[in-house]
Protein backbone atom coordinates (compact mmCIF):
# COMPACT_ATOMS: atom_id res chain seq x y z
CA UNK A 1 0.00 0.00 0.00
CA UNK A 2 1.22 3.48 -0.70
CA UNK A 3 1.75 5.38 2.52
CA UNK A 4 1.79 9.13 2.90
CA UNK A 5 2.88 10.17 6.36
CA UNK A 6 5.50 12.24 8.10
CA UNK A 7 7.38 9.10 9.06
CA UNK A 8 6.64 6.28 6.63
CA UNK A 9 5.62 2.87 7.88
CA UNK A 10 8.48 1.34 5.89
CA UNK A 11 11.09 3.40 7.73
CA UNK A 12 9.40 3.02 11.11
CA UNK A 13 9.21 -0.77 10.82
CA UNK A 14 12.86 -0.94 9.84
CA UNK A 15 13.76 1.37 12.75
CA UNK A 16 11.91 -0.76 15.32
CA UNK A 17 13.41 -3.95 13.92
CA UNK A 18 16.98 -2.64 13.94
CA UNK A 19 16.65 -1.17 17.45
CA UNK A 20 15.62 -4.56 18.81
CA UNK A 21 17.92 -6.69 16.68
CA UNK A 22 15.04 -8.60 15.09
CA UNK A 23 15.23 -10.33 11.74
CA UNK A 24 12.30 -10.25 9.35
CA UNK A 25 11.68 -13.92 10.16
CA UNK A 26 11.43 -13.10 13.87
CA UNK A 27 9.01 -10.24 13.22
CA UNK A 28 6.98 -12.62 11.07
CA UNK A 29 6.73 -15.06 13.99
CA UNK A 30 5.73 -12.25 16.35
CA UNK A 31 3.05 -10.75 14.12
CA UNK A 32 1.74 -13.70 12.04
CA UNK A 33 2.51 -11.67 8.90
CA UNK A 34 4.44 -13.33 6.08
CA UNK A 35 8.13 -12.49 5.83
CA UNK A 36 7.63 -11.58 2.17
CA UNK A 37 4.87 -9.13 3.15
CA UNK A 38 7.05 -7.49 5.80
CA UNK A 39 9.90 -7.17 3.32
CA UNK A 40 7.58 -5.45 0.84
CA UNK A 41 6.36 -3.11 3.58
CA UNK A 42 9.93 -2.14 4.46
CA UNK A 43 10.63 -1.45 0.79
CA UNK A 44 7.40 0.55 0.41
CA UNK A 45 6.07 -1.92 -2.15
CA UNK A 46 2.83 -2.93 -0.46
CA UNK A 47 0.30 -1.73 2.09
CA UNK A 48 -1.45 -3.20 5.09
CA UNK A 49 -5.14 -3.26 5.86
CA UNK A 50 -6.28 -2.02 9.28
CA UNK A 51 -6.49 -5.57 10.66
CA UNK A 52 -2.92 -6.32 9.55
CA UNK A 53 -1.70 -3.00 10.96
CA UNK A 54 -3.15 -4.13 14.28
CA UNK A 55 -1.36 -7.48 14.01
CA UNK A 56 1.88 -5.64 13.37
CA UNK A 57 1.39 -3.21 16.27
CA UNK A 58 0.27 -5.87 18.75
CA UNK A 59 3.01 -8.28 17.70
CA UNK A 60 5.69 -5.62 18.14
CA UNK A 61 4.20 -4.48 21.44
CA UNK A 62 3.55 -0.90 20.30
CA UNK A 63 0.47 1.21 19.77
CA UNK A 64 -0.92 1.69 16.29
CA UNK A 65 0.02 5.38 16.41
CA UNK A 66 3.65 4.42 17.08
CA UNK A 67 3.80 2.94 13.57
CA UNK A 68 3.07 6.43 12.26
CA UNK A 69 5.25 8.53 14.55
CA UNK A 70 8.71 8.66 16.02
CA UNK A 71 9.21 6.96 19.37
CA UNK A 72 10.66 10.27 20.61
CA UNK A 73 7.15 11.76 20.81
CA UNK A 74 5.68 11.40 24.28
CA UNK A 75 2.15 12.22 25.45
CA UNK A 76 1.56 15.16 27.80
CA UNK A 77 -1.43 16.27 29.86
CA UNK A 78 -4.20 18.32 28.24
CA UNK A 79 -3.26 16.93 24.86
CA UNK A 80 -5.01 17.44 21.56
CA UNK A 81 -4.28 17.05 17.89
CA UNK A 82 -5.81 18.62 14.79
CA UNK A 83 -5.85 17.07 11.34
CA UNK A 84 -6.28 19.62 8.58
CA UNK A 85 -7.44 18.82 5.08
CA UNK A 86 -4.73 16.89 3.25
CA UNK A 87 -2.87 15.96 6.45
CA UNK A 88 -4.31 12.50 7.04
CA UNK A 89 -2.04 9.45 7.01
CA UNK A 90 -3.13 7.58 3.90
CA UNK A 91 -3.06 3.89 3.10
CA UNK A 92 -4.50 2.40 -0.07
CA UNK A 93 -5.56 -1.24 -0.43
CA UNK A 94 -7.56 -2.99 -3.17
CA UNK A 95 -10.78 -2.67 -1.13
CA UNK A 96 -10.34 0.57 0.81
CA UNK A 97 -8.54 3.89 0.77
CA UNK A 98 -7.84 4.72 4.44
CA UNK A 99 -7.35 8.30 5.64
CA UNK A 100 -6.27 8.15 9.30
CA UNK A 101 -7.02 11.20 11.45
CA UNK A 102 -5.10 12.09 14.64
CA UNK A 103 -2.52 9.51 13.60
CA UNK A 104 0.31 11.20 15.52
CA UNK A 105 -1.46 11.07 18.89
CA UNK A 106 -0.26 8.23 21.12
CA UNK A 107 -2.33 6.32 23.68
CA UNK A 108 -5.66 6.90 21.94
CA UNK A 109 -8.63 4.74 22.85
CA UNK A 110 -10.14 5.27 19.41
CA UNK A 111 -8.76 5.21 15.87
CA UNK A 112 -10.75 7.63 13.68
CA UNK A 113 -10.55 7.28 9.91
CA UNK A 114 -12.25 8.35 6.72
CA UNK A 115 -12.52 5.45 4.30
CA UNK A 116 -13.24 5.23 0.59
CA UNK A 117 -15.00 1.92 -0.11
CA UNK A 118 -13.89 0.64 -3.51
CA UNK A 119 -14.87 -3.04 -3.72
CA UNK A 120 -18.28 -3.57 -5.31
CA UNK A 121 -19.05 -7.12 -4.17
CA UNK A 122 -17.78 -9.95 -1.99
CA UNK A 123 -16.18 -11.75 -4.91
CA UNK A 124 -14.04 -8.69 -5.45
CA UNK A 125 -13.52 -8.06 -1.71
CA UNK A 126 -12.36 -11.54 -0.70
CA UNK A 127 -12.37 -12.96 2.84
CA UNK A 128 -14.09 -11.18 5.72
CA UNK A 129 -11.78 -9.14 7.95
CA UNK A 130 -11.42 -9.69 11.70
CA UNK A 131 -9.50 -7.76 14.33
CA UNK A 132 -9.70 -6.93 18.02
CA UNK A 133 -12.04 -4.25 19.36
CA UNK A 134 -15.29 -2.68 18.18
CA UNK A 135 -16.10 -0.18 15.45
CA UNK A 136 -18.64 2.46 14.51
CA UNK A 137 -19.29 3.15 10.83
CA UNK A 138 -21.24 6.18 9.55
CA UNK A 139 -21.99 6.55 5.84
CA UNK A 140 -20.98 9.98 4.56
CA UNK A 141 -21.58 9.48 0.83
CA UNK A 142 -23.00 6.74 -1.34
CA UNK A 143 -24.41 3.39 -0.30
CA UNK A 144 -22.64 0.45 1.35
CA UNK A 145 -23.56 -3.16 1.94
CA UNK A 146 -22.34 -4.57 5.25
CA UNK A 147 -21.48 -8.28 5.33
CA UNK A 148 -20.84 -10.04 8.63
CA UNK A 149 -20.21 -13.61 9.75
CA UNK A 150 -23.41 -13.93 11.81
CA UNK A 151 -26.00 -11.69 10.16
CA UNK A 152 -27.63 -11.21 6.79
CA UNK A 153 -26.13 -8.39 4.67
CA UNK A 154 -27.58 -4.95 5.38
CA UNK A 155 -27.63 -1.88 3.13
CA UNK A 156 -26.82 1.53 4.60
CA UNK A 157 -27.25 4.92 2.93
CA UNK A 158 -25.75 8.33 3.69
CA UNK A 159 -26.71 9.38 7.23
CA UNK A 160 -27.06 5.79 8.50
CA UNK A 161 -24.65 3.86 10.72
CA UNK A 162 -23.72 0.53 12.24
CA UNK A 163 -21.81 -0.46 15.38
CA UNK A 164 -20.31 -3.93 15.54
CA UNK A 165 -17.89 -6.29 17.23
CA UNK A 166 -14.72 -6.22 15.12
CA UNK A 167 -13.81 -9.77 16.17
CA UNK A 168 -16.74 -10.90 14.02
CA UNK A 169 -15.85 -11.29 10.35
CA UNK A 170 -17.01 -8.18 8.47
CA UNK A 171 -16.69 -6.34 5.18
CA UNK A 172 -18.03 -3.15 3.62
CA UNK A 173 -18.63 -2.97 -0.12
CA UNK A 174 -20.02 -0.19 -2.27
CA UNK A 175 -23.61 -0.85 -3.32
CA UNK A 176 -24.28 2.36 -5.23
CA UNK A 177 -22.72 4.17 -8.16
CA UNK A 178 -19.00 4.55 -7.77
CA UNK A 179 -17.17 4.54 -4.44
CA UNK A 180 -18.80 5.16 -1.08
CA UNK A 181 -17.25 7.28 1.68
CA UNK A 182 -17.59 6.35 5.34
CA UNK A 183 -16.41 7.59 8.73
CA UNK A 184 -15.00 4.76 10.82
CA UNK A 185 -14.06 4.86 14.50
CA UNK A 186 -12.34 1.74 15.80
CA UNK A 187 -11.84 1.14 19.50
CA UNK A 188 -9.40 -1.47 20.72
CA UNK A 189 -8.94 -3.08 24.15
CA UNK A 190 -9.06 -0.77 27.19
CA UNK A 191 -5.89 0.93 28.31
CA UNK A 192 -5.34 -1.49 31.21
CA UNK A 193 -5.84 -4.54 29.01
CA UNK A 194 -3.56 -3.08 26.35
CA UNK A 195 -0.84 -2.70 28.95
CA UNK A 196 -1.17 -6.35 29.96
CA UNK A 197 -1.02 -7.46 26.34
CA UNK A 198 2.01 -5.26 25.70
CA UNK A 199 3.78 -6.75 28.70
CA UNK A 200 3.05 -10.31 27.59
CA UNK A 201 4.25 -9.58 24.07
CA UNK A 202 7.46 -8.02 25.38
CA UNK A 203 8.06 -11.04 27.60
CA UNK A 204 7.58 -13.54 24.78
CA UNK A 205 9.58 -11.73 22.11
CA UNK A 206 12.49 -13.62 20.54
CA UNK A 207 15.75 -12.88 22.28
CA UNK A 208 18.23 -10.61 20.57
CA UNK A 209 20.90 -12.42 18.66
CA UNK A 210 24.57 -11.53 18.66
CA UNK A 211 24.41 -10.86 14.92
CA UNK A 212 22.27 -7.88 13.99
CA UNK A 213 22.19 -8.66 10.29
CA UNK A 214 18.69 -8.78 8.82
CA UNK A 215 17.40 -11.29 6.28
Amino acid sequence: MTIAMKSGLSGRLRQLRKQNGWTLNQVSEMTALATSTLSKVENNQTSLTYDNLLKLAEGLGVELAELFTSEDIRPIGGRRTITHRGETRRQSTPNYNYHYHSADLLHKRMVPMEVRVKARGMEEFGDLLRHSGEEFIYVLEGVIEVHTAYYEPVTLKAGESIYLDSNMGHAYVSAGEGEARILGVCAGPGAEHAGVVKGLVARDRPKKKASRHSH
